[in-house]
């Protein structure tokens, strides 16, 4: 019999993350928020990861928020969230809706400059 303390950092992350993607199919529910589950995964786990949380979206109808700071995860996304300091004590909350698959992301709004990932965006802003 083997422990979880024989495995690696990385490996005990994908653990986690198995147990809580059974959770999820199991019980369901309309909305689940993971906070960087993949921040110890490599990169061949990172794309498992990102796949199955794609065909988890798609076939049990749940909305799924990732807090992440990986750019593989945050390629499957619909929108992105970010916030930004441009000013001392003014935070500014900028969303990218992704649009079509395949393309680029273009920012639009007050000098927010090309946007990372997949598909057409478009740049969203608000203040704090």
């Amino acid at each position: 019999m083997y422990s979880i303390e024989m495995l690696f950092g990385g490996e005990k992350a994908l653990v986690g993350v198995g147990v809580i993607i059974g959770v999820i199919k199991y019980k369901g529910g309309a909305i689940w928020v993971l906070d960087e589950v993949d921040a110890a995964l490599d990169e061949k786990n990172l794309g498992r990861l990102s796949q199955k949380l794609e065909e988890m979206r798609e076939r049990e109808q749940t909305q799924i928020v990732i807090i992440t700071h990986s750019k593989q995860t945050m390629s499957i996304a619909n929108r992105l969230y970010g916030a930004t300091m441009e000013e001392a004590g003014i935070t500014k909350v900028v969303t990218v809706r992704i649009g079509a698959r395949g393309g680029k992301g273009r920012g639009e709004g007050e000098g927010e400059g090309e946007g990372e990932g997949e598909g057409e965006g478009e740049w969203e802003e608000s203040k704090q």
